[in-house]
């Protein structure tokens, strides 16, 4: 138990050597990790001396004593591009904190005009500023890198030191032709920039576009990718080749996998139990009907999650062989006393009143305590578990209602065991 290690992480959830995976190291191995931390702050007014300087404090604090931090930005260390004669100008935003309101103005016009900053690192109103700490790629460890990072940043901003807390381009040109281009890059690097390393790698022949969004659904996420490659298909040429990696492709897979696992399982599952009943049994028409109570609860649970709107999240991806798995347990205590009763008795109606006084209050009671166990998974944290938990426990009662109900009922209707006959009490 001292060796029981708990992984959370998205890349459990893939073999080695798959795609999803291997682009993701790639990219890793390029750029670093794709993990980040953002620091929101709230203010008066950010474009305020004290202000800055506060914030600053607090942007290099995190920097130093944060684990795994790679780089760290906000508004005081961005840098800020300006033309100048004979070339460009490379600088902070806010090389100091300016004390005089006309250097405020300055830094205010500078950052309302960089698109790069705007709702990224300050609000368009001024008063909510961001920081930004960009992470390394995690060593090997027995604990998990991402469980050291968030108690340090909390640890910080719980010091009492923070309990309170001139041509500017209106658009960019892009250079149109490929002697253009290096002369930018050129320009850029002669001048002190010190961005680029991190957007492409070492022999240009990669470079990084990143996105953030609002968390999205797997089919947003589909939708997303999709926009995205439909644009990059019709405005860029074919010697361009894209890849999305990161979160949001992990949850697309994650999604495909399970969702294309889910019906393999509930397929594969279906034929082996199928094919179980009917040797259990000995008859291929008693297999078949003794399925259909088992696959019933899914049916209904299935309906049920349609019909509230229900989303099928990934916990949900497991239900459907799950409950077939558990409710063929009593519907084989019935189908195999059922059959043994007949070859007593000889007719179907007092068959199955003789199989429900035996094996009735067994299947009753062994329902009951999966409710009970599953019930548990309604007093979870997690809204995903507490939909399993609760839709299991719908599935079971079904299961139990198709055992004492849909299952006599085919019985009598189909009579899968031949025709009655009177069996003799020395029989």
């Amino acid at each position: 138990m001292k060796t029981l290690r708990m992984d959370n992480s998205n890349e459990a959830f893939f073999l080695e050597g798959d795609p999803a995976k291997l682009l993701l190291d790639k990219f890793r191995d390029t750029f670093g990790n794709e993990d980040f931390v953002y620091v929101l702050i709230e203010t008066d007014d950010f474009f305020r001396a004290d202000t800055i300087r506060l914030i600053k404090k607090l942007a290099e604090d995190l920097e130093a004593h944060v684990p795994y931090v790679k780089d760290m930005k906000f508004l005081g260390n961005v840098e800020y591009m300006e033309g100048v004669e004979g070339g460009i100008e490379i600088s902070d935003l806010i090389e100091g904190v300016p004390e005089t309101h006309k250097g405020i103005r300055l830094v205010r016009e500078k950052a309302m005009n960089e698109p790069l900053c705007l709702d990224n690192l300050i609000s368009r109103d001024g008063r909510t500023a961001a920081i930004l700490l960009e992470c390394e790629r995690y060593p090997e460890e027995k604990v998990d890198p991402r469980k050291k990072i968030p108690p340090v940043v909390y640890k910080i901003l719980a010091k009492l030191e923070y309990a309170d807390l001139e041509i500017y381009m209106e658009y960019y040109n892009l250079p149109e032709t490929s002697d253009q281009a290096a002369e930018y890059l050129f320009l850029y690097e002669t001048s002190g920039g010190e961005e680029l390393d991190k957007q492409v790698s070492f022999n240009y022949d990669t470079f990084r576009i990143q996105t953030r969004s609002k968390s999205l659904s797997a089919k947003d996420v589909r939708s997303f990718i999709s926009d995205v490659n439909r644009f990059v298909k019709a405005n860029i040429g074919p010697g361009i080749k894209l890849e999305c990696t990161g979160t949001m492709t992990f949850v697309k897979a994650m999604a495909d996998y399970v969702g294309e696992g889910q019906i393999k399982c509930f397929i594969w599952a279906f034929l082996a139990i199928t094919l179980m009943m009917i040797i259990t049994l000995r008859s291929f028409k008693l297999g078949l009907i003794s399925m259909i109570p088992n696959v019933f609860p899914v049916l209904i649970s299935l309906g049920l999650m349609g019909l509230l709107g229900i989303y099928m999240s990934i916990p949900l991806m497991i239900f459907t062989p799950i409950i077939i798995g558990v409710a063929v347990d009593d519907t084989i205590h019935f189908f195999m006393r059922y059959r043994r009763k007949f070859n007593r008795t000889g007719t179907y109606e007092g068959t199955l009143k003789a199989t429900l006084s035996t094996v009735g209050r067994p299947i009753m009671f062994t329902t009951m305590t999966l409710v009970v166990g599953f019930s548990v998974f309604g007093l979870s944290d997690m809204y995903t578990q507490v939909q399993f938990g609760l839709l299991s426990v719908f599935a079971f009662i079904w299961a139990l209602l198709a055992d004492f109900f849909l299952a006599p009922a085919m019985m009598l209707l189909f009579k899968p065991l031949g025709a009655e006959s009177q069996v003799s009490m020395d029989n």
